[in-house]
């Protein structure tokens, strides 16, 4: 006796692993809170001109008529009008809402530059250190320590001078801003190698790299197509979590007076423009710091929520 199918809607059906994760990331809300947030700051830096032409105002435009160079721009709240719904700046009258549009393009492309650096760099010697193991892994694992204890600010400082205003085919805004990726990404990438290594040590010894190696494959397939796979998201949670990080380090080095020159402008550079009127009028200081605080509440969010859907044991 032949038994009746049983209906498609009841049929059990198994789960990829990028859909198990997209369920349980879209579970968490604060996680989805954290990703809706990123993507519109993504969206608000890329079609910057477009939203500052929506609202009317330039991040070049001086209105010297509403601000007064001794006492500050007229009103309260930084000038705050309709026409300019956060204010002009204390000196020159420069829209905020424009220069705070334009600053997002900086600070993301300088947290995002820097954490690609770091890391690829780090993914990548850990990977080396870790599956190789031997005096590949003891001097790689050195180097990171001296990398580690290496004084940051210090060596950005010294090398902002050294280069000048030209250096590389870049020079101005541009030099400056190389300078703050290749500093804060070269120097981070003992922390994710120290990760990775650590998941390649554990890797190494599981039966289907044993199985890999057994059929003749060699260290470039194993590396991209056994190890890689699962390491994935360490990586991708680290950089969730190191972009914020960036950001916070961007506005301290804008604040060591490595930030961009005038007019352009960064978050930090509008914080450490802000320090000087924070008693007369914090406004300056609330607007760019409020931006740095939902970006990096939104990227740990975000990233908090991807590692717990990337963890297998979670529920």
């Amino acid at each position: 006796m032949r038994r009746a199918p049983v209906p498609a809607s009841k049929r059990i059906r198994s789960r990829s692993t990028a859909a198990t994760v997209w369920r349980k990331l879209k579970a968490d809300r604060a996680a989805v809170f954290g990703g809706y947030t990123i993507v519109l700051l993504i969206l608000l830096a890329v079609f910057a001109p477009v939203v500052s032409g929506l609202f009317g105002v330039d991040p070049t435009t001086l209105h010297p008529a509403l601000t007064d160079v001794t006492f500050g721009p007229h009103g309260s709240f930084g000038g705050m009008s309709w026409a300019h719904p956060l204010g002009v700046d204390q000196r020159l009258g420069r829209d905020v809402l424009a220069r705070l549009l334009y600053g997002s393009r900086v600070s993301l492309l300088i947290a995002f530059g820097a954490t690609v650096l770091s890391v690829g760099l780090g993914a990548g010697l850990g990977v080396l250190s870790g599956y190789l193991g031997g005096r590949v892994d003891t001097v790689v694992m050195r180097i990171g320590d001296v990398f580690l204890a290496f004084p940051l600010l210090l060596f950005a400082l010294g090398l902002t001078g050294a280069l000048s205003d030209e250096a590389f085919g870049l020079s101005g805004n541009g030099l400056r801003i190389a300078i703050m990726i290749f500093v804060m990404g070269f120097f981070n990438w003992p922390y994710i190698a120290r990760i990775v290594r650590a998941e390649v040590l554990s890797l190494r010894e599981r039966e289907f790299v044993d199985a890999a190696r057994a059929l003749g494959a060699g260290t470039r397939w194993v590396v991209w197509r056994e190890l890689m796979p699962n390491l994935m998201a360490p990586i991708l949670v680290y950089a969730t979590l190191l972009i914020p990080a960036n950001i916070i380090f961007e506005a301290g080095l804008s604040a060591l007076g490595i930030g961009l020159d005038p007019p352009a402008a960064s978050w930090g550079q509008m914080m450490t423009d802000a320090i000087a009127t924070v008693y007369t009028d914090p406004a300056y200081l609330i607007v760019p710091g409020m931006a740095v605080f939902i970006t990096v509440l939104a990227f740990n969010l975000f990233g908090d929520g991807l590692r717990d859907a990337l963890d297998p044991t979670a529920q």
